[in-house]
């Protein structure tokens, strides 16, 4: 579903993943964009600074956990660690691969560079730091890459300029208000495909409503992964090394597909499953359920 081609781009953004350095975008002096000639490379310079009404120390708490970022960071799934490297992967399956070049708690900073990102950028990389300001903090950020493109300037620094203020946005929200946010899974059942009883037109409308109302849940942090799901498949059973597979047998209801987000409660997730514009077309049950946090396994 969420194949949005400026969804994904601006998800590309590399997110960056170790980037999105954190706390309320409060422009105190503005976004300052330049433009910067390094032998025959033209760079973008975008350069940040950030107030955010929390301590130093609690803001790095959160973003010094380099595998952690998921949790705030709108759009990313998941984030491993390799030595100094981490890869990140998007809610539409995108890979952003980093390095994290040098990494200081006692200065709350950290460098790193970018050699994947799946958007029309190269050379990108990037410096922030958390430091205290009064009773709260600052963050000052330095991002720079080359446009593949320079012609797309006028296109591209704003949507990357956007999605790092919709993320700085979310962390506001999570530090300043101690949000303890909770991941749930939606699953999307019905009886058949609804959708394939709908006519050519209106099948298309319910295709972009859909697409803008998940757009919209990641722009706000809360929708993390989205997907449809085939009716076909094999179902595999097990039982001490013994294993016997076989068709995928559609019953009455069957998952059409599913949702991944994260809200506070269970009351804020049947909100948003509530919002879902899928209901207004056909028939639809969606199956709320809380991620069990295990020790060991995703905790």
């Amino acid at each position: 579903m969420i194949k949005n081609k400026a969804l994904s781009l601006v998800l590309a953004i590399a997110i960056a993943c170790a980037v999105q350095a954190y706390g309320q975008q409060i422009q105190t002096k503005g976004k300052d964009e330049s433009i910067t000639v390094k032998g025959d490379k033209m760079m973008t310079n975008l350069n940040y600074n950030f107030k955010i009404n929390a301590s130093a120390g609690a803001v790095w708490e959160i973003v010094g956990d380099l595998k952690g970022c998921d949790k705030w960071i709108p759009g990313i799934t998941s984030a491993v660690m390799d030595g100094n490297n981490r890869t990140c992967t998007t809610a539409d399956g995108n890979v952003i691969k980093e390095v994290i070049t040098e990494h200081s708690d006692e200065k709350r900073f950290y460098s790193y560079t970018q050699s994947q990102v799946p958007m029309p950028v190269k050379d990108s990389k990037g410096t922030f730091q958390v430091i205290p300001d009064g009773e709260g903090s600052k963050i000052i950020w330095n991002v720079e890459f080359q446009l593949l493109d320079p012609a797309t300037k006028n296109e591209m620094v704003p949507m990357i300029d956007g999605y790092y203020k919709q993320t700085l946005e979310n962390l506001k929200k999570i530090v300043e208000g101690g949000h303890n946010l909770n991941e749930f899974m939606i699953f999307i059942t019905a009886e058949g495909n609804p959708v394939m009883k709908l006519s050519p037109e209106a099948q298309q409308q319910h295709i972009q409503k859909v697409g803008a109302f998940i757009e919209d849940m990641v722009n706000q942090g809360i929708m993390k992964a989205a997907q449809p799901l085939e009716m076909s498949g094999r179902v595999l059973s097990g039982e001490k090394g013994h294993f016997t597979d076989g068709p995928f047998v559609e019953t009455k209801e069957s998952i059409a597909g599913y949702y991944l987000i994260t809200v506070e409660n269970m009351d804020e997730a049947i909100r948003v499953a509530k919002a879902d514009p899928r209901f207004d077309d056909a028939k639809w049950q969606l199956e709320i359920r809380p991620i069990m946090k295990v020790s060991g396994i995703n905790n």
